[in-house]
């Protein structure tokens, strides 16, 4: 059975460990480029307390693509190099920030172009990276949520109860709001439950094994219990989802500028018009 422990991503990728820091930090690879204008009123949100955490998703870049494939026009060892470079970077890396009634999520993916005209492209333009932010808040027990994506096209709002979470699937589905979620834990952690450390937090977790099989793990401990820490899901052959918390610190002030809903958060490839 394929373990969602082993699979080359959480290898890749280290947990680092806990420090205290008095803000969190800002995500890494994405830059303001807010000019509210001379006139604009304009009062700061306050940094706020609440829980930050560092998690990846959605397996490794080249996942699902032979190495040998030709992807971009170049000679072998060009594809081979950049192969080798993104082999175990992580598809989608995220930056978590949540209160007790709002959170946003900064989402860095990263994919390899495959689509048609691959011949023409040259491979230094084979690897694509774009940047999403989900925003989500807490009211009437649901937790609402939508994304942002480069163009600031909104795909509508998800509501879902604040004790319900895409378990196993988390990493593809409800990404924001399943680490929202609080669902209620079980008294008796013995009974189909196991622990686990995850992020230098005492986890506990549950899954189903065979051809098919799944796993989540939630925080058993301090503010962040019932969290989803991990999740995974696949078949004999592969991990099909994948979800994993690398690093995370339950108590600390999150900047305030993340929650300010009209900047323009960028990622830093890009140029200014």
């Amino acid at each position: 059975m394929a373990s969602f422990a082993s699979t080359a991503l959480v290898l890749s990728v280290v947990a680092a460990p806990l420090q205290a820091r008095d803000t969190a930090p800002l995500p890494q690879g994405v830059v303001d480029w807010t000019n509210r204008g001379e006139f604009d009123v304009y009062h700061p949100i306050p940094d706020q307390d609440g829980v930050f955490a560092r998690g990846v998703s959605g397996g490794s870049v080249f996942a699902e693509i032979d190495p040998a494939r030709e992807f971009c026009k170049g000679t072998a060892e060009e594809r081979r190099a950049i192969h080798d470079r993104y082999k175990y970077a992580p598809a989608n890396e995220y930056w978590y920030y949540g209160t007790a009634t709002q959170a946003v999520m900064f989402v860095r993916n990263t994919r390899v172009s495959i689509l048609p005209g691959w011949e023409t492209r040259e491979c230094s333009k084979a690897i694509w990276v774009s940047l999403e932010i989900e925003r989500a808040y807490v009211a009437n027990g649901f937790v609402h949520s939508y994304i942002f994506d480069e163009i600031d096209t909104v795909p509508g709002l998800g509501s879902s109860p604040i004790g319900e979470d895409a378990g196993a699937y988390s990493g593809s589905f409800m990404r924001i709001a399943s680490l929202m979620a609080r669902r209620e834990l079980p008294r008796d952690q013995t009974r189909g439950w196991s622990s686990a450390q995850i992020a230098g937090i005492t986890a506990m977790c549950s899954g189903r094994s065979g051809l098919v099989w799944s796993s989540t793990c939630y925080a058993a401990e301090g503010p962040v219990r019932s969290m989803l820490l991990s999740s995974g899901a696949g078949d004999d052959q592969r991990e099909i989802f994948s979800n994993r918390i690398i690093e995370i610190i339950p108590r600390t002030r999150l900047p305030g500028v993340l929650f300010e809903v009209d900047r323009d958060w960028r990622k830093v490839e890009e140029e200014r018009p």
